[in-house]
Parts: structure tokens; C-alpha cells; sequence
């Protein structure tokens, strides 16, 4: 199971540096791993840190929701809230 994980988010990262688009389709991997309770913590804070490099609906949606959520783990959801920060930021740049 964390070597399934470790895999989706390499290859999440892979596809987001070898782009170089924000625009890229957002891999579901990363957005799974970010709402998978159940998955190891340190995969879901490099979720939630890697998310921020897409701007699709998707991303954003998972972060405002695991950011919004007053059950979630303090470090994911600021995490979260980073990442949907860095997202905004990079929108109004452009």
C-alpha cells in the first residue's frame, strides 16, 4: 500500500515538472491521497504541498475541503491552505 502511494505522487511530481504547465490535468492520484484518511501522513502533507502546483478545479476543491474541515490533522489542512495560497497567488500573476 505506501509503496502504491509513493508511486502516485512520484509520478504526480514527474508529470508537473516535465509539463511545466499549471494547467496540467490533475493526476487523481494526489487528490487521493490527500482525502485517504487512512494513508500515512507524510503522503498526504506532499499531497496537499504538491496540489498547489495545479490549477484545475479538482485540486482545488480537495484543498478547500480538507483545509475547511475542523477534523482534519492541523498540519495537513495548513498544508492545504498553503497550497490553495500559492495557487491564488500564481492565478493573479498571470
Amino acid at each position: 500500500m505506501l509503496v502504491l502511494l509513493a508511486l502516485m505522487i512520484f509520478a504526480a511530481k514527474r508529470l508537473a515538472r516535465n509539463s511545466g504547465r499549471h494547467d496540467v490535468v490533475q493526476p487523481d492520484g494526489l487528490i487521493d491521497v490527500l482525502l485517504d484518511r487512512d494513508a500515512p501522513f507524510g503522503d498526504r502533507h506532499d499531497a496537499a504541498m504538491d496540489l498547489a502546483d495545479y490549477d484545475n478545479p479538482e485540486a482545488i476543491n480537495a484543498l478547500t475541503k480538507v483545509k475547511d474541515d475542523p477534523s482534519e490533522d492541523a498540519d495537513i489542512a495548513e498544508e492545504a491552505g498553503q497550497s490553495l495560497l500559492e495557487i491564488d497567488r500564481r492565478k493573479r500573476t498571470n
